[in-house]
């Protein structure tokens, strides 16, 4: 439900407290309406944020999903977007930012915050298993990230790849002034190749193959799930970067909603806590807001205080 307070133009959202009382909240006047919802099994989570798609996309809200099942999949396809599911022996999933995200004629092509966010959330791979990445580890991998879009995009491609980042981090790291930063290229450079030969890993040398509809799209992560809990950790923070760059490029209110949480968190909890940071960071400038949808209360916990903070809309259902 849609209510309008007098002389407002926009909407809220209507809702019957536990009381009894009705309750409005609106994600289109908050500068970046960051939330979590908790409920158990049968409680209602699922049916809440389905009303709340319903309600806000129409008004021009633009809504990513990854979810475990496919309970969004009728709310995406109604509005004509895509609802894909992913099948862990085909598809591919870029983590890095599309050409189409770079000014390649600027010295630093990427947004500052869409590259610091992007290595970041990517500092388990670069390093193997560290979520804080070193500084000589962060400089190395920005400056090869940047030099990936510092020329023209090659024919047929959209993005490059990871393959493509372990060359330039070979090839530029050789040429770094500081004997720190050019080590650090290296064990990155070294840290993905292995990640690439692994049998979960090869998969992501190639190009891109997951299609995502701009304004609305979502996908289901279920096989991932039934295949390898470790190959789900990568999906995932593969898929919310991707997420994330589309909302970055159409400069659209967004929703980056990750359901499920707990069985995420269950598998790499320091990994999830670090994607969920740089997601909110990188979403702060162009108003892409997290959405987070658990079964616990005790999931939340891995979030850092300060975007904790910045969650104002927060739902329990019990």
């Amino acid at each position: 439900v849609q209510v309008y307070r007098t002389g407002e133009r926009n909407p809220e959202s209507l809702r019957l407290g536990a009381s009894g009382a009705l309750i409005g909240f609106s994600t289109s006047t908050q500068i970046v309406p960051h939330s979590f919802t908790v409920a158990i099994t049968g409680g209602g989570k699922g049916v809440e944020k389905v009303a709340q798609i319903a309600e806000t996309f129409p008004f021009g809200i633009d809504w990513y999903i990854a979810e475990i099942g496919g309970s969004y999949r009728w709310i995406v396809e109604s509005f004509g977007g895509v609802y894909s599911k992913i099948d862990p022996s085909e598809t591919v999933v870029n983590p890095l930012p599309p050409y189409m995200a770079a000014d390649m004629a600027a010295a630093l092509p990427l947004d500052a915050k869409l590259a610091g966010g992007t290595v970041n959330a990517l500092s388990f791979l670069l390093t193997d298993g560290k979520t804080d990445l070193p500084i000589h580890h962060s400089a190395a991998a920005q400056s090869a990230l940047h030099m990936l879009y510092a020329i023209r995009k090659p024919s047929g491609k959209e993005a490059p790849t990871l393959a493509d980042l372990l060359v330039e981090l070979e090839r530029s790291g050789r040429e770094l002034d500081s004997e720190p930063q050019r080590k650090a290229a290296h064990e990155m450079a070294q840290n993905i190749n292995s990640f690439l030969e692994t049998t979960e890993g090869r998969i992501f040398a190639r190009a891109d193959n997951l299609v995502l509809s701009e304004g609305i799209t979502g996908v289901d992560l279920k096989e991932v799930d039934r295949a390898s809990p470790k190959l789900l950790k990568f999906y995932l923070v593969f898929l919310a970067l991707r997420f994330n760059h589309l909302a970055f490029a159409r400069r659209n209110p967004a929703r980056v909603l990750l359901d499920e949480m707990h069985k995420f968190v269950a598998i790499a909890p320091d990994v999830v806590g670090k994607l969920i940071s740089e997601l909110a960071r990188m979403g702060r400038k162009d108003a892409a807001a997290i959405d987070l949808v658990t079964q616990g209360v005790a999931e939340i916990d891995i979030i850092e205080a300060e975007v904790l903070n910045s969650m104002p809309q927060r739902t329990l259902l019990y």
